[in-house]
């Protein structure tokens, strides 16, 4: 779980470096399809990690609890 939380970070990393190196930096503002198109990767990526933090943490609670139905 902790290397899942390590690269969820990474990510957050990531994404804030981009989001400075090309979004901040823009003069004016930004239209919703410009914000919208530097965003969506964005929370693809986040919805991805936690999709599968969610998948790992379902797996080891369904290993739990077959293990204790074989104990029984």
């Amino acid at each position: 779980m902790g290397l899942v939380l390590y690269l969820f970070a990474a990510i957050v990393l990531v994404l804030v470096a981009g989001w400075a190196v090309y979004v901040a930096p823009t003069p004016g503002e930004l239209a919703p399809w410009q914000l919208a198109g530097a965003l969506v990767p964005g929370v693809g990526l986040l919805l991805g990690v936690g999709a599968l933090a969610l998948a790992l943490w379902l797996a080891m609670h369904l290993v739990r609890f077959v293990m204790r139905l074989v104990r029984r």
